[in-house]
């Protein structure tokens, strides 16, 4: 049978295609094609728009990025432009009734991401024992809320788990990071739970890759890793909002207590000084000769607040002594305060940004408890070494403290 011509006088056959039979809800309604890769298919994931498959059989998580644009209108899923609005209304209708970007349900997940649940409930949160409860219960619950979250902890993963779970985990990391841009613009009282938990689990998910040569922690070859100004993030939401915004909803009910007050210490002499504090006062007198007012200032604003990171972590009066046990907030107080003239000047390889730096090694390595963490303070205490000879001099204390094993050969 002769196909009926189109507008143009030319005749165009109909080709034949194969029927999407499993894709999307979100699809569907679009009428158009899926490409029904799971968790989140193409078309979603492109335009980050919720994606909710009906129970399909188990398959394996697949990275992929849609290539075209498809039309309300059209059946067969012309390109066109309007999609982006669409999906914008999506998003705006999604929550209406709900304060995240969208809903998330355990229908989501397929066997492989069930499997991955249940690894983080019964190993992973088991690994973070400050805050168990928190992170077993509480986060969980938040993630069924907040796809990007749910997301982040089906890829938190320890370097040496199983291989699978290592290769599932990278498919959910670039998803998860695809849907949490636009969430991350907007911060609200009710958003402040979930922005908080998001932007501290993709810091833990940045430093479980572990350091590599040329890492500073804060700076590496390429400029400033991503994770430090999330940090900044965390930092936002907590003055802003108050630490009763994050614990609300779901995770009211984990709140820390407040710490008991700390029994004052028995004082130094007049003559003797902390350890921790004697090194630093060494390197406030090299500040004092430094000419650029600006670097200058901002070098210490950064003594000052390690100072009382030091002094909360050690206690005043304390010498710094080895097993200390840190506390991660007040250790990462001193990252998420810092600003750009010290990460500049930390990128350019400025000796005394090294030596401010090394000396946060000291603390860095008090919370390597948590796995994400381990290695990276001796890890850069060696770049810093490697990078100046010079530094050794003012960071005599802090290596000491880590190990003189970190000391270069040609140092010795």
């Amino acid at each position: 049978m002769q196909a009926q011509p189109n507008k143009i006088g030319t005749s165009n056959p109909r080709r034949a295609h194969k029927k999407s039979r499993f894709g999307c809800q979100t699809c569907k309604r679009r009428k158009i094609k899926c490409d029904e890769v799971k968790p989140q298919c193409g078309n979603c994931c492109r335009f980050d728009v919720p994606c909710d498959f009906s129970p399909i059989p188990p398959q394996s998580i697949q990275s992929t990025q849609a290539t075209t644009t498809l039309d309300k209108r059209s059946p067969r899923g012309r390109p066109r432009s309007n999609w982006a609005s669409w999906a914008e209304q999506i998003r705006l209708s999604s929550t209406a009734s709900d304060p995240g970007p969208c809903a998330c349900s355990p229908k989501q997940l397929d066997i492989a991401g069930f499997e991955l649940f249940h690894h983080f409930i019964t190993n992973t949160a088991q690994t973070l024992e400050d805050d168990l409860k928190f992170w077993s219960e509480g986060v969980p619950q938040l993630g069924f809320q907040y796809p990007c979250i749910l997301n982040l902890i089906l890829a938190l993963l320890r370097p040496y788990d199983a291989a699978r779970y290592l290769k599932l985990a990278d498919a959910y990391v670039t998803i998860a990071l695809q849907t949490v841009t636009e969430f991350l613009k907007n911060l609200t009282y009710e958003n402040s739970a979930p922005l908080y938990v998001t932007a501290v689990l993709i810091c833990f998910t940045a430093l479980v890759k572990g350091p590599t040569l040329g890492h500073l922690l804060l700076v590496a070859e390429h400029g400033q890793v991503p994770w430090v100004p999330l940090l900044g993030g965390v930092k936002l939401v907590i003055t802003s909002m108050g630490w009763s915004a994050i614990f609300s909803g779901v995770l009211a009910k984990y709140k820390p207590e407040p710490e008991k007050e700390r029994k004052e210490p028995p004082k130094l002499s007049i003559v003797d000084v902390e350890d921790w504090r004697s090194s630093l006062n060494d390197v406030s007198d090299v500040l004092a000769v430094l000419v650029e007012e600006q670097v200058r200032t901002a070098y210490e604003h950064e003594v000052q607040v390690l100072l009382s990171c030091f002094e909360s972590t050690f206690g005043r009066g304390q010498d710094a002594q080895k097993g200390t046990t840190g506390q991660m907030q007040v250790v990462m107080a001193w990252v998420y305060q810092l600003n750009d003239v010290f990460l500049t000047q930390l990128d350019k390889k400025d000796p005394v940004a090294l030596i401010i730096l090394g000396h946060f090694c000291v603390l860095l390595s008090t919370i390597e408890r948590y796995w994400f963490i381990e290695h990276w303070a001796r890890h850069t205490m060696q770049e810093i070494l490697g990078i100046s000879e010079s530094c050794g001099k003012w960071l005599s204390w802090p290596i000491q403290y880590l190990g003189r094993e970190l000391t270069p050969n040609h140092m010795s």
